[in-house]
């Protein structure tokens, strides 16, 4: 139930950014490709070990559920 109240997506701000920065990072982060680290691994430093752990579906998520909602109302619609 935890999971419903907070953030999926972690994306780390350092501690000297304003709201505002700390706002348009996380928003750019949630668009952007993001991608996975263990809690135990160090953030990648290096571009080639970005692209290995990267996830690519996250911002399509929203897309995709509205399509599907569409979807299920058709048969709605036609009867």
């Amino acid at each position: 139930m935890n999971r419903l109240y907070t953030d999926q997506i972690k994306c780390w701000v350092p501690a000297f950014f304003t709201p505002n920065y700390d706002e348009y990072v996380r928003s750019v982060c949630f668009v952007q490709n993001t991608y996975y680290v263990k809690h135990a691994d160090k953030t990648p430093k290096t571009l080639q070990v970005k692209k290995e752990n990267e996830i690519l579906y996250y911002q399509w998520i929203p897309f995709l559920l509205l399509i599907k909602a569409f979807l299920f109302y058709i048969p709605r619609i036609s009867w």
